[in-house]
């Protein structure tokens, strides 16, 4: 016989009340909840070979670099080395390495002492030579250097065989002796006396014999002068201040940019005789250059001279001179 429905629901609740009785009461169950999809994370590129991997999350903070110590001071810290020893040692260390410093350096500082020695020469000579060109202003009374009293001032220079000279030679004489005294490179005066100069030297040299002209050039001179004692005063200056020590290796340059304020103030007054000087040959036609004997050829290639004595001329094959 079949059970109606009513029956079998009754007999499914028995069952379920036996169940409860022996395995307690059951939990209802519960649906389940729908599975959450993530987002897909990107893959990372392994990273190169030499480069630390990248770091995730937070970084350990970095601990300050060590000092690192030598085997003197960690002997030290055990007590195994005394300090004064320690001390002794370091002193001996910092002077080797002083030591291997200017060995390596000894053929520019035997250049450098060479320099500065002969600075401080032509500053002891300097004094002398104002002196000297104080008289020769006052010996100045000719027109020409090979007239009447040039041969004291020439003999007094020790330039007796320029009586022999062409104007053109005198002049480039007393102009080479003027830049390289007046250090016409330090100030743009300087420069500029040392322009004028060359081209009256060029275009009228026999300018510079007059009278006039003499005594500014000597003038020139004696500013010249003050300009290596200004810079052998600045050399000691900065020697003196080393004493007991190795002297700097840019020593001049130290001594000039001391110097160059002083020496500045003597090339303004230079730039000023040079001025009037040119202003002089100005009014003055050109010379025409001359020389005491025939010069190098392969200097004028092509050119003719003209003998003033002879009237002849000669010619450059840029080899020799041959007649024209």
């Amino acid at each position: 016989m079949f059970a109606s429905r009513s029956q079998q629901k009754q007999k499914q609740e028995l069952l379920q009340q036996q169940a409860g009785a022996i395995f307690g009461p059951q939990q209802p169950q519960q649906p389940t909840p729908p599975e959450i999809q993530q987002p897909e994370q990107p893959e990372l590129a392994p990273p190169e070979v030499g480069m630390a991997p990248p770091e995730v999350g937070m970084a350990p903070p970095q601990q300050p670099p060590q000092p690192k110590m030598d085997i003197n001071e960690v002997a030290v810290r055990l007590g195994v080395l005394p300090f004064n020893e320690y001390l002794k040692i370091k002193q001996q260390e910092s002077a080797a390495k002083e030591k291997s410093r200017i060995q390596q350096e000894m053929p520019e500082r035997t250049q450098m002492v060479k320099n500065v020695t002969k600075i401080l020469e032509r500053g002891k000579m300097a004094e002398r030579k104002i002196q000297d060109y104080k008289s020769l202003i006052e010996l100045a009374e000719g027109e020409d250097l090979r007239t009447g009293w040039p041969r004291q001032m020439l003999d007094k220079f020790g330039l007796a065989h320029m009586a022999q000279s062409t104007a053109s030679e005198i002049a480039e004489k007393f102009i080479g002796d003027i830049n390289l005294a007046s250090l016409p490179e330090v100030t743009t005066a300087g420069r500029v006396t040392a322009g004028l100069l060359k081209e009256v030297a060029k275009t009228n040299p026999s300018l510079l014999q007059r009278k006039e002209s003499l005594k500014d050039i000597s003038k020139i001179r004696i500013l010249s002068e003050k300009v290596q004692k200004a810079y052998a005063d600045s050399i000691r200056d900065v020697k003196n201040k080393y004493r007991g020590e190795p002297m700097p290796l840019d020593i001049e340059e130290r001594a000039l940019d001391k110097a160059k304020s002083k020496i500045e103030i003597y090339h303004k007054k230079q730039l000023e005789l040079a001025q009037r000087i040119a202003n002089k040959s100005k009014g003055l036609p050109q010379e025409r250059k001359t020389f005491s004997q025939l010069p190098d050829p392969a200097q004028f290639k092509g050119r003719k001279l003209r003998d003033p004595d002879t009237g002849k001329f000669v010619q450059s094959t840029g080899t020799s001179w041959v007649g024209a």
